[in-house]
């Protein structure tokens, strides 16, 4: 596999480095159960209302009664349930800050609704939408693949971001010596399908840094990239296509997301971990130029 041009790794360095915090989603998760018998309510109809109570989005639970509603800014929605045989309820305004992903459990009665029939199970603030996505491919299970979230993650606090991916299934690490640097052997990240540029099995990996792509050559890796930077998620797709859309297209080989932890933003907007990738993946790019010429 040929490494690609400095040029092209300044530009994915400069996306890294300016990409803004941006605006966040914020996401009501729940379940949808009912009243007596706690089964799950598949086909109930819901509906995210604005404080004026005009509708700014609907779903249908699915066949675990499960439902997700994004709310396109902050403020305070309501959710209304309606189903066929069951009483429509409203709740009263729950609160989505910036960035929120609330979980809820609703509860539906046949001829009336029961007492506290929404309950909030948790809320917590993402630090950007992209996390949100992670929860959504890593609850869905017509998604294949695997996922390391923050709890996994601190089982393993000594491990480099590539040593990240040893308890992954058909995920190989090789090392390559660098003959130019004097840092020497990198991990490089393998998964299955196609060959290698030396006739062994597996293919290298397409890896992904907060949605920034990264290039895994003689003389630079994930871990140079991301030195510094404390992981919170991983994925892990081992076929293209089992990716999503917006990263395995095209590709022929497995994808590889890491999502960095959420840092400390500095009094200028910047973020001290994101300025710690920026420099590692400076350094990268330098000693890729070394090796081109």
């Amino acid at each position: 596999m040929r490494i690609q041009t400095s040029h092209s790794l300044l530009s994915c360095l400069a996306a890294l480095l300016l990409i803004a915090p941006g605006a966040q989603a914020q996401t009501l998760r729940g379940v949808v159960q009912d009243e007596s018998t706690g089964v799950s309510i598949e086909g109930a109809l819901l509906l995210l209302l604005d404080g004026g109570g005009d509708v700014l989005g609907t779903i249908l639970s699915d066949e675990t009664g499960a439902f997700l509603l994004r709310a396109a800014a902050s403020g305070r929605y309501s959710l209304r349930a309606e189903r066929l045989g069951y009483a429509t309820y409203t709740s009263q305004p729950i609160s989505l800050a910036d960035g929120a992903a609330v979980r809820v459990q609703l509860r539906l009665g046949i001829d009336a609704i029961p007492l506290e029939a929404l309950t909030v199970l948790a809320g917590s603030r993402s630090r950007l939408g992209r996390l949100v996505g992670f929860d959504e491919r890593r609850n869905d299970p017509a998604i294949t693949g695997f996922f390391l979230d923050s709890e996994d993650l601190e089982r393993r606090p000594a491990a480099s971001p590539s040593r990240l991916l040893d308890v992954i299934p058909g995920v190989t690490l090789r090392r390559v010596q660098s003959q130019d640097h004097p840092l020497g052997l990198r991990n490089q990240i393998f998964l299955p399908g196609g060959r290698d540029d030396f006739g062994r099995p597996g293919c290298q990996a397409q890896v992904y840094v907060d949605g920034v792509p990264i290039v895994q050559g003689v003389d630079a890796s994930v871990d140079d990239v991301m030195a510094g930077a404390a992981v919170a998620a991983v994925e892990v797709y081992p076929r293209p296509h089992s990716a999503p859309p917006q990263y395995g297209a095209g590709g022929d080989c497995g994808v590889v997301l890491f999502w960095l932890a959420e840092p400390a933003a500095s009094s200028r907007g910047w973020d001290k971990r994101r300025l710690a990738v920026g420099v590692a993946a400076a350094f990268g790019i330098f000693l890729l130029s070394l090796g081109n010429r």
